[in-house]
């Protein structure tokens, strides 16, 4: 039988001390460079389908008071990641945002909800590959890229509907509605970027959204006006998640699915399929 290390104890223990270290003498910058370093591929493909051209990203000039409390969220909420994602406003609000932080409307402040709270009164951004969601909210080509300090935990589907959309993970402090992340705790979101250029493409409509081929919708007989003119897209509305009604038919469809191939999508592959593994392995 090997003999048992007698420096083991005092190894490990200086182990756990320099992994404290690491996580204290975490900055704002270092958190910054990790994430364009993890995220910059995914950050520069999605914006460009935003951007009518091309685009400077630079780095937001954040006040050292929300530098620290960001930093701190991240050292101190356990599991949690970093995600990209964007906050599109009027112009004038980046600065103000900038300065003070993103944050949540009546919350030991005199903001108001802009433009509705349908998902919790929070602060909401956009998933880094649903960009063009907050493309709707900007008025200039200007758009924040925010670190989102994520501890939400995979709902595989199950996790129930906030109004008619779906929720696919959620924790106290954040929730995923579709293409959006909701952020409850004014720590856990900060801008780490800012992305302008010269203009915007034409915003996505419905139809080409979800992917929906609403010929295949039109009732029997010669059609009664044309479907291609501009605005047809607009007899089409979203009633559920993934759920499309075709006004002028009355009939509703599924959206196709949309393909994910970033981490957070093989994280939640992998433990759906360990758990597959594991109902096997109890049945058998």
């Amino acid at each position: 039988e090997a003999l048992a290390n007698p420096f083991s104890e005092a190894l490990r223990a200086e182990k756990v001390d320099d992994q404290h270290e690491a996580r204290r003498q975490k900055t704002f910058e270092s958190i910054r460079q990790d994430f364009i370093r993890e995220h910059g591929h995914d950050i520069k493909h999605w914006l460009a389908k935003c951007f009518d051209g091309p685009f400077i990203l630079k780095l937001a000039l954040v006040a050292p008071a929300v530098q620290q409390r960001f930093a701190d969220a991240v050292q101190t909420t356990a599991g949690a990641r970093v995600l990209p994602a964007t906050h599109g406003s009027a112009e004038e609000n980046y600065a103000p945002i900038c300065e003070s932080g993103l944050l949540i409307p009546g919350k030991g402040n005199q903001l108001e909800v802009a433009h509705g709270s349908a998902h919790g009164v929070g602060i909401y951004t956009a998933r880094i590959d649903s960009a063009w969601l907050s493309q709707g909210f900007c008025s200039a080509p200007r758009m924040l890229v925010c670190g989102v300090v994520d501890d939400a935990l995979e709902a595989f589907g199950f996790g129930g509907t906030c109004g008619s959309r779906e929720v696919s993970a959620a924790s106290s402090a954040v929730k995923h509605v579709d293409d959006a992340i909701v952020v409850f705790d004014e720590r856990r979101v900060a801008p780490l970027f800012e992305a302008s250029g010269t203009g915007y493409r034409s915003q996505r409509q419905p139809a080409t959204v979800a992917g929906i081929a609403t010929a295949s919708w039109r009732p029997a007989g010669p059609p009664t006006s044309n479907t291609n003119r501009p605005g047809h897209a607009q007899r089409l509305v979203q009633v559920g998640a993934r759920q499309w009604l075709h006004k002028a038919s009355a009939q509703v469809a599924f959206a196709p699915p949309r393909a994910e191939r970033g981490k957070r999508a093989i994280f939640v592959k992998r433990r759906y399929e360990r758990c597959l593994r594991e109902m096997r392995r109890q049945s058998d």
